[in-house]
């Protein structure tokens, strides 16, 4: 089930909600069964890139005579990375009898071990495991900062064709008020220094795009701030993940493409 809603899948209110009839695809209608394994896909209103994935269920399937909708309730299981053959549905509701796996989610051929150990609540991995999958991507000018010397410093930099990020990761669903100091100097810092440079390395930055990324790990993509002209930006693990897993089965992606794709996050 597809679709760029706010406040769905797995926020709809009291667990209810419905499709418009002219949503279903073929096959649905003469399928409807309540407790049927469903992939929840929430996807951009702007770009229609999968922004967040669950599995679950539907129950209590009602249809009114007097109106074209079904109406349903959702029972979110858990989070999930899409499966790549659903990367490019558009909105609506399939059914899909061959599968991988309306039951078993199976993990995607083409995603690394790491992506399965995203759970764990060491800050440190879940720094580094986010540092692995921005390189994955295709960002290659990217850098660290040393843990010894990290206090009030963000965990990395990167540039990639005209945008420059200085990103910070964290476990913490609350996190803009504990880092709300830490954000206004990285916006600061980007809007003073026109050069980073780690060591033989040198990015001078003048002329780019600059933002401020926190990355988390099951939050939702979102900007949250404007600070001197420089967006700050929530990105979750899941949307880049979906980007990794779309430039390697898409035809082609450009590295305008990809750069398009990074600012739109």
């Amino acid at each position: 089930m597809v679709t760029h809603w706010d406040n769905h899948w797995d926020k709809c209110p009291g667990g209810k909600t419905y499709y418009p009839a002219t949503m279903l695809k073929t096959g649905v209608a003469s399928n409807l069964q309540d407790d049927t394994d469903t992939i929840f896909i929430k996807i951009s209103k702007s770009n229609k890139t999968v922004e967040q994935a669950w599995k679950g269920k539907i129950s209590e399937i009602r249809k009114d005579k007097k109106s074209p909708e079904i109406f349903f309730k959702v029972h979110i299981e858990r989070e999930i990375s899409c499966p790549a053959k659903y990367l490019n549905y558009k909105e609506g509701w399939y059914i899909d009898n061959d599968g991988p796996g309306m039951g078993t989610i199976q993990q995607n051929t083409f995603e690394p071990y790491f992506f399965s150990q995203i759970d764990s609540n060491s800050p440190q991995e879940f720094e580094d495991n986010m540092f692995y999958v921005l390189k994955l991507i295709g960002i290659h000018n990217i850098h660290q900062y040393n843990r010894r010397d990290q206090a009030g410093r963000p965990d990395g930099f990167f540039k990639f064709e005209n945008i420059a990020v200085i990103y910070d990761v964290t476990l913490n669903s609350n996190f803009m008020q504990k880092k709300k100091a830490q954000i206004q100097n990285y916006c600061r810092q980007l809007k003073d220094d026109n050069e980073f440079e780690f060591g033989s390395k040198k990015y001078t930055i003048t002329n780019c795009n600059k933002y401020v990324w926190i990355i988390t790990r099951s939050g939702t993509s979102r900007t949250i701030a404007t600070i001197d002209g420089i967006n700050v930006k929530e990105v979750s693990f899941t949307t880049l993940k979906n980007i990794y897993l779309e430039r390697l089965q898409k035809a082609e992606m450009t590295e305008q493409g990809l750069e398009q794709k990074l600012r739109e996050i």
